[in-house]
């Protein structure tokens, strides 16, 4: 995924279900013109980079179901106050929500448990 981060201006990175594994490259967060990013039922492993919260643009994140993310939620993605949907629902991860994440003010979906999949 390195290589992503010369697509300056791409909107829309959406690779769910893609036998995709590995980690998030922290690069990702070069992509500053990127509005959404899926990449949900793949098999990722490791953090979610501190680096996604530079996506000022960025309306969707989906995580879900890549079973291998671990560590906690970064602080950082309470600054993409355009987000309008955060799912990391069926993952590893530990922790509490960040009090940074009441920045969210567009977010209408927040998606941490399991549930039907939109």
């Amino acid at each position: 995924m390195r290589e992503l981060s010369t697509f300056v201006d791409l909107e829309r990175l959406e690779l769910n279900n893609n036998a995709i594994s590995g980690t998030i490259a922290p690069e990702i967060g070069l992509l500053k013109q990127l509005e959404s990013l899926k990449l949900a039922f793949n098999t990722i492993s490791g953090t979610i980079p501190s680096e996604l919260g530079s996506l000022i643009r960025l309306t969707v994140l989906d995580l879900r179901a890549t079973k291998l993310l671990s560590g906690t939620l970064p602080s950082s993605l309470g600054m993409l106050t355009n987000l309008t949907v955060l799912s990391v629902a069926d993952n590893s991860l530990t922790g509490t929500v960040p009090t940074s994440y009441s920045n969210l003010v567009s977010l209408g979906k927040f998606q941490t448990i399991a549930e039907e999949y939109f």
